[in-house]
């Protein structure tokens, strides 16, 4: 099937159109379904995916956060021990972006004001 990306709305139906598709594509012993969630989503959406589906279990389906996904890339290109910026390096970097271009921003005074990056 591809890349797709499926966009709308709180219940305007995404998550079930999602589920149906997976399930049709598991059908298909060669296929491998990947289903891309949010970090904290991963846990639900599987136990989501086999309640609406009635599958005993995700053979053909894995869901991934995107941070399992980049180290699945890491695993198939043979990349290992890659380091990663860690949440103090990303603020620090963030707070030097909003210093370097205060005057392209609208709303960066405001927030070297109110101590979120200051």
């Amino acid at each position: 099937m591809g890349l797709q990306f499926v966009i709308g709305g709180t219940g305007s139906g995404k998550t079930a159109y999602v589920m149906h598709q997976m399930a049709k594509g598991s059908r298909d012993p060669q296929a491998m379904e990947l289903y891309i969630v949010p970090e904290q989503y991963t846990l639900h959406a599987q136990e989501e995916y086999l309640e609406r589906t009635g599958e005993k279990g995700l053979l053909h389906v894995e869901v991934l956060s995107f941070n399992r996904l980049v180290y699945r890339f890491y695993d198939y290109l043979g990349i290992v021990n890659k380091t990663t910026m860690d949440d103090n390096s990303k603020s620090l970097i963030i707070r030097k972006i909003i210093e370097e271009h205060q005057d392209e921003f609208i709303w960066s005074r405001s927030i070297v004001k109110t101590g979120l990056y200051g």
